[in-house]
């Protein structure tokens, strides 16, 4: 928030440039209004960045003009007299003011210069820079820095760069797991859940698994302790009380004070890894935090029964569940996604036909991935659920990268993700919510601990983030996205780790900048469709006069739809519809019909995310060789503005590029130049067409030197490729670029006029 100055300022005054005078900031920033101090200049926003090339100036006499481009053309040229900066008007905006941009970036103090220029402007109202807002992330979380396994270049998953884009808002994950226990940086996140843990039936020797709660299953997940005193959960040799004696701790679980294993708290920590909440000044942060928890309790003391299992799995994923008087139990909570951080204590299949399968197959057909652990027995995961079909099995990983010592590997295991070692290091460990109590809960707490249940959970939160990213996801198509941007383990790994560990940024980005999932003929199978990668695919309406085209927009993009190379016998028409939620057309949006005479009908829409029909009709209906054609779809940014000019121009007279195709001739030279700044790493296409008869064109890149002229020759083409135009395709980091456009040729005058366009694409 701004300021008023509370002191005055006493300030002098020095030449600059023709008549300009640089006044002191606090004279010029602050004018009176009313007997009230107005800002007129924010100075200190352009501290927070070193380079400045986008501006928003309000004039109070802006409203009253009749043209407002012509009005901000006369203002902004007083502006390049006085500073030699370039400047270009972009667009007015709702508030009032317009944004600009200066041809190259500014610095700082060459910034604050021309804040001082506008001011000598008496009604220029306020100038300000255009910023960048960005995600709260690295959360404020104060033990998230703690929290190697989510940020470390070696054990991490790259979450920071997923987090910019997703966090799994509108995805729910259920823990089934021992329940949950009352934790601040849960509670918020927590939705419904249900405990599925009977009693223990006298009548069966054996029966030791209790819930401890006093009753059977209820809608209450409230994990009530798994402690144990001795081997408890260990027959006698009649197989009708447990067997008494001694404990035997499980692996990072220390024995307490009279020889009993402490309780684990193990659905709490699995949560909490999954979607503690981020940014609330406490505590960790999970790896999808915007998601929800459905807590459905399985495991009690000694463990948790086959049945209760499956009937937790079926009805957290919204399927069929019981209750004992045989009516269902609804879930008005299903989840997308469940976590099974847990297995059976010897190895054995998991056949097709047995429960445990059914239970998965039933998820799954709920639409509902399958997260599980791999198990810590140090052998092959062949442990179910971990050997079950349609499972993401997750094998875990130490800090240094190396299959963790505990871990089970093999060709079960579908990717790798850091579940920690907590016995050289408790610090290796995964740290996440937990609770103090020894027994009952008692007060929240956040605990270390090390093992594949821990792994799995990181998996859980990452398919939560790409089901926000993608909610159309398939349980096969979120595996194979998973295995595809996993990045080898740095460390060792005695056999099969799966495709390696995940990787967030990765696997979120790879979906946000989808190709366009499939481009098909209305009449083909399924298996006639052919990927569409965004590179321009060869069409021929020689089977149909009609071609259509399923297309989903990740993002808010200007999408240019184009049919080009039309054979001497075909005139395409595009049409683009919104895509209902069935599948089928909406409304039509926009149609062209190769209205521009040049051999190629284009669209360019401002589109947000959804799903998309494009409609190529053949409107002269013939069929067979000459019918063919080239569709492709690019996005670009909304309103990126690219400055173009023309070297012998003056400042005034350059041209703004926002993206859209614009019209150039060499009526008054042989050559052309574009100026451009691409601020992202981005894969460029420059091209030329609509060539008038008379002239031949080549592009040659360059790249920008500090001066602003040209550097090294990046690329040059010649019209090499036949078809009227010259290309330079280029993957290209954030800078400044100069284009040459030659008229090869040499011509001037009528004939020499051409079209030109830049194309940004994510690599």
């Amino acid at each position: 928030m701004l300021k008023e100055a509370r002191k005055p300022c006493i300030c002098q005054s020095i030449a600059l440039s023709i008549a300009l005078f640089v006044l002191g900031f606090c004279q010029l920033a602050v004018a009176m209004s009313n007997g009230k101090s107005a800002i007129r200049a924010d100075f200190e926003a352009l501290s927070g960045a070193s380079q400045h090339q986008s501006f928003i100036v309000y004039y109070r006499s802006a409203s009253r003009a009749g043209d407002i481009k012509a009005f901000a053309r006369q203002k902004l040229s007083q502006i390049e007299q006085n500073t030699g900066f370039a400047l270009e008007f972009s667009r007015a905006i709702f508030t009032g003011g317009w944004l600009i941009h200066t041809r190259a970036p500014l610095s700082s103090e060459e910034a604050k210069t021309l804040f001082q220029a506008f001011l000598q402007q008496p009604d220029m109202e306020f100038i300000e820079p255009d910023r960048v807002f960005k995600p709260l992330m690295v959360p404020n979380d104060p033990r998230y820095g703690q929290q190697w396994h989510y940020f470390e270049p070696t054990g991490g998953v790259n979450l920071p760069a997923a987090w910019g884009m997703v966090n799994g808002t509108g995805v729910t994950v259920a823990v089934i797991d021992t329940g949950i226990t009352n934790h601040p940086d849960l509670a918020a996140n927590i939705v419904g859940g249900y405990d599925f843990i009977h009693q223990p039936d006298s009548t069966l020797p054996g029966d030791f698994v209790d819930p401890r709660d006093g009753d059977g299953p209820d809608p209450n997940p409230r994990d009530e302790g798994d402690w144990t005193r001795g081997n408890d959960c260990t027959p006698s040799s009649d197989g009708t009380k447990p067997q008494g004696g001694s404990a035997n701790p499980a692996p990072g679980i220390m024995p307490g004070p009279g020889g009993f294993v402490k309780s684990s708290w193990h659905g709490t920590h699995v949560a909490g890894t999954i979607a503690a909440i981020a940014n609330n000044g406490v505590g960790v942060t999970g790896v999808a935090p915007g998601a929800k928890i459905l807590p459905v309790r399985v495991l009690g003391k000694c463990g948790g029964r086959l049945l209760d299992v499956v009937q937790g799995i079926s009805w957290a994923a919204g399927g069929t569940a019981f209750a004992d008087d045989g009516s269902v139990i609804p879930n008005p909570h299903p989840a997308q996604v469940l976590n099974l951080s847990f297995g059976m204590g010897s190895p054995s299949a998991c056949l097709p036909q047995s429960t445990l399968q059914r239970a998965i197959n039933s998820a799954r057909d709920q639409g509902a991935v399958v997260v599980v652990a791999a198990g810590n027995n140090s052998s092959l995961a062949n442990y179910p659920p971990a050997n079950c079909q349609g499972v993401i099995t997750v094998a875990a990983t130490d800090r240094e990268g190396n299959l963790a010592a505990y871990s089970n590997f093999g060709p079960n295991i579908t990717v790798s993700a850091p579940g920690g070692e907590i016995f050289a290091t408790l610090a290796n460990g995964v740290l996440s919510t937990h609770n103090n109590g020894s027994t009952t809960p008692s007060t929240p707490a956040y605990h270390y601990l090390g093992g594949t249940s821990m792994a799995a959970p990181h998996v859980s939160g990452i398919v939560a983030l790409m089901l926000e990213a993608d909610p159309s996801l398939t349980a096969d198509q979120v595996a194979t996205v998973l295995q595809n941007n996993a990045r080898p383990l740095p460390g060792t790994c005695i056999v099969n780790c799966g495709a390696g560990i995940v990787d967030a940024g990765a696997t979120i980005a790879s979906l946000l900048n989808a190709p366009v999932p499939d481009a098909y003929e209305e009449d083909d199978t399924a298996a006639q469709w052919k990927a569409y990668t965004g590179t321009p695919q060869d069409h021929n309406f020689a089977d149909d006069a009609v071609d259509w085209v399923a297309t989903y927009n990740f993002g808010n993009n200007r999408r240019v739809y184009e049919a080009d190379n039309l054979g001497i016998k075909a005139n395409a028409c595009i049409s683009v519809y919104l895509m209902s939620q069935s599948g089928g057309i909406s409304s039509l949006l926009a149609q062209d019909c190769d209205s521009n005479g040049d051999g190629r009908s284009r669209l360019v829409l401002d589109q947000p995310p959804g799903g998309y029909l494009v409609r190529i009709n053949n409107e002269g209906g013939f069929s067979g060789s000459l019918s063919d054609y080239t569709f492709s779809i690019t996005n670009t940014p909304i309103n990126a503005p690219v400055d173009s000019y023309e070297p012998d121009d003056t400042a005034a007279q350059w041209s703004a590029y926002t993206g859209v195709v614009q019209n150039h001739n060499f009526a008054d030279d042989t050559v052309d130049w574009i100026a451009s700044w691409n601020s992202n790493m981005n894969r460029r296409t420059y091209e030329t067409f609509n060539v008038g008869q008379y002239v031949s064109t080549c592009i040659t890149v360059y790249s920008m030197d500090a001066n602003n002229n040209p550097g090294t020759i990046l690329g040059h083409d010649c019209g090499s490729s036949g078809n009227g135009r010259s290309r330079v395709v280029l993957d290209q980091p954030v800078g400044g670029y100069l284009i040459k456009v030659r008229n090869a040729n040499g011509v001037t005058g009528v004939g020499t006029d051409y079209s030109f366009r830049i194309i940004n694409q994510p690599l």
